[in-house]
């Protein structure tokens, strides 16, 4: 595993150096085939392949994936194989992050921001056999099941979420059983067991010798596996879980001992050496420390609950929940920003109950094929509404989610190596006992450091840019935050360890966003939520519980905060001056030309500090003067000073 992380790194800066050479951007006529579609209540991602630039100067082929956001858009037309035509602006990715680093390992080399007043054209629609397979599938369960559950059914089988609400999706991951919409190696395990109790049976009946079963055994059963692998589009836990299989019925046909830990570093090494970087993917983690928690600790835990006479009909599937829950803790928390606490007692119930629909939804989905059989899936169903009730009942429970910040993945190294030394490590047991102890103190130390919240300086501007997206919050010993939050606004007041926004200034926003907005107001522990006037008829749908709702015409006042608003003709807030700093103007996105115009006749002063949204407007043409612009989409320095002397802090 460590060469093969190694290959990982010298790939990785192999891949970095060409992407560093051959950055890309401007506004094309983009020629592409769709890989991948995902819906959310805000828009559709689509992500593209078999790129083709177009401009004034010809056209040629773009070496790289890239992916586009439609905000406020549904995909219905469109299909996985269509070639799509869209003119747009890509922008090369940057890399900050090792979520950056992933997508360039993937290819993913650029954003297009597109607009879709611009249009869409399908050029054309090829689909592949693997996509025309499961539209198959999708259409035979939305015609046999409820929408919910057919939806459902289709998450668990192939790890496609993008049809699951947002709302079941939430009940899901609250109860601490998202693993279920992730094919995982609970799926594969189920999958295969079922496929190889069928060929031995048939083995059986054949009258095959000893050689001659266990070959046709292993092959089929590794073909039905790469099959399945391949229509999972070869997500880590599914490779992982089917090399397992594998090298397990192996070893039974060469009657050798088999050892888990040995079979889960081959599937390492194996899918580390195809994909060196899969190891910043949270799949793979989620995977191999699921497993190494089951070969670490269990034994371990089973051996002091035996010790206090405790059944293992009991002890077992408890035992095993609270390992795996103790490992990916830390995975939960760095990647989400909260892991459920009820989820050992709700896996407790939702896996035996599971273990049993999934199989029987897999048997009838293959009788349901036959054109006169699809009403065997209402079987499935029925159980499936069955099991949303009782997931339902563990999302309900009181704090059943504790939130964090991020702890890093020293947190993780530490907890590993803890599983590690008390399973394997052949000491005396007051030595043994001490260096756990050791290595819990240094964890929890850690911890508490990671969980502890940032301080912001008062006077503090910080700007937020990311695919597209802009926020402001300015703080002076309480946060205001403006716009429509959305999941990169989260990322970002994770990564900065901001807890709480005392007002969220709301101006432009499509009810599709006021579940966005409702949710945002909750995690955050919003005091006042400042609407403009015009979405005052829906103030029974933004019942925000424990936020004050007030609404804005031309000004807001907030605390010792006054801000005014600056509106076209038609009512649309164009920009925001801070008035407790008034060398401060905001614009609140990229505005046409007439608007810029408009907006620069209502203003009667220079500014210190103008913030817009593109770095390709020239203000002064609009007779907007300012001393500094800061462009959220441009590079300037981290700190600077205002003439007054208060500090204004800016970061991408």
């Amino acid at each position: 595993i460590t060469i093969a992380i190694l290959l990982g790194v010298c790939l990785t800066l192999l891949k970095l150096q060409k992407y560093s050479t051959n950055k890309i951007s401007g506004t094309y006529t983009i020629i592409a085939s769709v890989e991948n579609i995902s819906q959310y209540d805000f828009g559709a991602r689509l992500d593209l392949d078999n790129i083709t630039l177009e401009d004034e100067d010809g056209e040629y082929i773009y070496d790289g994936n890239s992916s586009v956001f439609i905000e406020n858009y549904y995909i219905t037309d469109v299909v996985v194989g269509s070639t799509i035509k869209i003119k747009g602006e890509i922008v090369s990715n940057e890399v900050y992050t090792a979520e950056d680093v992933n997508k360039l390992i993937n290819n993913s080399m650029s954003t297009i921001e597109f607009d879709k007043d611009n249009g869409l054209e399908i050029v054309a629609t090829k689909v592949t056999l693997r996509s025309e397979f499961l539209n198959y599938v999708s259409d035979i369960l939305h015609s046999n099941m409820s929408e919910d559950n057919a939806n459902l059914a289709y998450g668990m089988l192939f790890g496609d979420k993008s049809g699951i609400s947002n709302e079941v999706s939430s009940v899901f991951k609250t109860s601490g059983v998202m693993h279920l919409l992730a094919v995982s190696g609970l799926h594969v395990g189920i999958i295969s067991g079922v496929i190889i109790f069928v060929i031995k049976k048939i083995c059986e009946k054949t009258k095959l010798s000893f050689k001659s079963k266990w070959i046709t055994i292993i092959a089929l059963t590794s073909l039905f596996l790469l099959i399945y692998a391949y229509l999972c589009g070869f997500v880590a836990s599914v490779t992982r879980a089917s090399i397992m299989v594998i090298v397990y019925l192996v070893s039974q046909a060469l009657g050798e001992k088999y050892d888990i830990l040995s079979s889960l570093s081959v599937a390492g090494i194996i899918i580390l050496l195809i994909n060196p970087l899969s190891l910043l993917e949270i799949g793979f983690q989620l995977s191999f420390v699921c497993i190494f928690a089951i070969i670490t600790l269990v034994p371990k835990f089973l051996e002091l609950t035996r010790a206090i006479k405790i059944p293992n009909w009991l002890s077992s599937p408890l035992v095993i929940s609270m390992s795996i829950n103790l490992l990916i803790f830390p995975i939960l928390i760095n990647n989400f920003g909260e892991a459920s606490i009820v989820s050992v007692l709700a896996n407790l119930i939702v896996i035996p109950l599971f273990s049993i629909i999934f199989p029987i939804l897999f048997v009838c989905l293959f009788i349901g094929m036959i054109p006169i059989f699809g009403f065997v899936l209402k079987l499935p169903d029925v159980l499936l509404q069955i099991l949303g009730r009782i997931i339902d009942l563990f999302a309900s429970i009181p704090y059943a989610v504790v939130s964090a910040f991020r702890v890093g993945y020293i947190v993780l190294a530490i907890i590993l190596a803890f599983a590690f030394i008390w399973k394997y490590l052949m000491v005396r047991n007051i030595t043994k006992i001490a260096l756990l102890s050791s290595f819990a103190v240094i964890c929890i130390i850690f911890m508490i450091f990671a969980s502890m919240p940032a301080t912001i300086p008062s006077n503090t501007i910080v700007v937020q840019d990311k695919y597209g997206y802009f926020n402001l919050v300015y703080s002076n010993d309480s946060l205001v935050m403006f716009g429509v939050p959305n999941k990169y606004t989260k990322d970002f007041l994770y990564d900065n360890k901001i807890s709480t926004i005392d007002c969220l200034v709301v101006y432009d926003f499509s009810m599709k966003s006021y579940n966005l907005i409702k949710d945002f107001c909750s995690d955050y522990n919003v005091k006042y939520l400042c609407l403009d006037s015009r979405f005052e008829k829906f103030s029974d749908i933004l019942d925000c519980n424990k936020t004050t709702i007030g609404y804005f015409d031309n000004n807001i006042t907030f605390e010792n905060y006054n801000f005014e608003v600056i509106r076209d003709v038609a009512d649309n807030v164009l920009a925001i001056t801070l008035l407790g700093h008034e060398d401060i103007l905001y614009i609140v996105k990229d505005l046409q030309q007439d608007d810029y115009s408009l907006l620069g006749s209502m203003l009667n002063k220079p500014y210190e500090y103008v913030i817009i949204a593109k770095n390709d407007v020239e203000l002064y043409n609009y007779d907007i003067i300012a001393n500094n612009i800061i462009c959220v989409s441009g590079d300037y320095g981290n700190n600077v000073k205002l003439r007054n002397g208060v500090s204004l802090k800016v970061e991408v």
